[in-house]
């Protein structure tokens, strides 16, 4: 075939080209092994990175969502790259104990694939980046003191929760507001319909959220997201400066220019930032919003400046260990401190995130899979043992309508010592309505097994 001359692998052979056959066999125990040898590829890869200088971050997400298992995803980074993903394993809790015992888990799976200590495998990773929940905290320290290491790694936090804290503090001001006014009133204002949860969002929240989606990196996959030029323009400066004058620029009143979109509204925000998000928006959505802005500039303004100081104290919560207010909220774990080159290293952990849901997804169908398979299948068996009961009912029946025919049946033993002494009944006769007598009394009881002894027609001896 196409010229070449095929050949059959054997054992003996130590080398392989691209004229040899595959062999089920060797097949079968390759795909034992790919996971392994997939792993142990990925520690050459970090390791040769590593020494031309390059940061590899750890990161990791739980989650404990009702109707799947429990379960932690893990990434290894080179620089800011997707992470390589590591074996997912179910978990048992969310201390710090926990998740630093599950990270040992997944080095110790690494390092016996690649044939190294797991001790020479973590010290391959130069910092941690996790969400900010407090049970993530600390657990770098526990790994350095479980390996005798010197100096632990580097933690950081997910910088998308800031996003997310956003969005929570704007509903926790609004959702009084809107409390007050009746969601009702509220909703009569618009022409379409809308289904909002009073309890968990507001009308605003949902507004703000879309506008924070434009730069989100869980949604950078979008054609309509400018994340990428968000993280360009957060490159070219310093972070703890953007945060910084962010933190400011929302402690002060905004200005009736602040729906007009002609200019940044808050220092820490580029022109370039700013007009490539704005032109994602229709300019008949924009003028929508300045013209209902302008007509209730008042409100607008009150409602907005009410709004900002939660939002910046979400901000410096979050991003506290860039020094944005040492006062307030000090630095737990400095970044600069993290890691020999911070810049380097992630500042989202959306892989993990996103991985987490496509799994979670994956379990959720499988389980309902199995539910809805399980649920089909008792169906199916309760068809089937209904329509095997009305089978036997109908049989009972009949053999009730031919003993009526007969007198029947037998309701004692006098009728039976009667009837077999019938002179006119030949026995063949008498054997066969005994035997019908027997068949329905058989099918007919409650009490006793269809194999009792009773049910038996003595042979009468030769």
């Amino acid at each position: 075939m196409l010229g070449r001359k095929w050949k059959n692998p054997e054992d003996s052979e130590e080398s392989f080209d691209i004229d040899t056959l595959p062999n089920i066999r060797n097949i079968r125990i390759a795909l034992q092994q790919i996971e392994a040898q997939s792993l142990s590829l990925v520690v050459d890869m970090l390791m040769m990175e590593k020494e031309k200088g390059r940061m590899v971050t750890h990161a990791s997400d739980s989650t404990t969502k009702k109707g799947v298992v429990q379960f932690i995803v893990q990434g290894l980074h080179v620089v800011q790259d997707c992470p390589y993903p590591l074996p997912n394993l179910s978990i048992h809790g969310e201390t710090t104990e926990d998740i630093a015992m599950q990270v040992d888990m997944r080095m110790e799976l690494v390092a016996a694939v690649r044939g190294m200590t797991v001790e020479e495998m973590y010290k391959l990773v130069d910092t941690h980046i996790t969400d900010s929940t407090e049970h993530n905290k600390g657990f770098a320290e526990l790994l350095a003191e479980m390996y005798n290491l010197e100096k632990p790694a580097g933690q950081l936090f997910c910088g998308t929760h800031t996003t997310l804290g956003f969005s929570s503090a704007m509903n926790k001001v609004v959702r009084m507001l809107e409390a007050e006014m009746k969601m009702d009133q509220v909703l009569k204002g618009f022409m379409v319909e809308l289904e909002i949860d009073t309890k968990d969002s507001s009308l605003e929240g949902q507004a703000l959220d879309m506008c924070l989606k434009l730069v989100a990196p869980e949604y950078s996959h979008k054609p309509w997201n400018r994340n990428k030029e968000c993280i360009y323009f957060l490159e070219q400066r310093n972070l703890r400066d953007f945060y910084k004058d962010l933190h400011i620029s929302l402690g002060k009143p905004i200005s009736e220019q602040y729906t007009r979109f002609k200019i940044p509204e808050f220092s820490g925000v580029s022109k370039e930032l700013f007009q490539g998000v704005k032109n994602k928006y229709k300019p008949e959505m924009l003028n929508s919003v300045s013209e209902m802005a302008n007509e209730y500039m008042e409100d607008m303004v009150k409602l907005t400046n009410l709004m900002l100081p939660h939002l910046q104290q979400v901000l410096v919560r979050q991003r506290r260990d860039y020094g944005i207010d040492e006062e307030t909220f000090p630095q737990q774990y400095p970044v600069e401190e993290q890691a020999s080159n911070i810049d380097d290293t992630p500042v989202h952990n959306t892989g993990m995130e996103r991985q987490c849901w496509v799994i979670g997804q994956q379990l959720w169908l499988k389980e309902r899979w199995s539910s809805e398979q399980t649920k089909a299948n008792f169906a199916r068996e309760s068809t089937e043992k209904q329509e095997m009961a009305q089978r036997q009912e109908r049989k009972r029946l009949d053999m009730l309508n031919s003993l009526k025919s007969l007198t029947g049946p037998f309701t004692d033993a006098v009728e039976v010592v009667k009837y077999l002494a019938e002179p006119t009944l030949s026995e063949k006769v008498k054997q066969q309505r005994l035997k019908l007598e027997v068949e329905f009394a058989k099918e007919s009881t409650t009490l006793l097994p269809k194999v009792d002894p009773l049910f038996r027609i003595p042979t009468q001896a030769a």
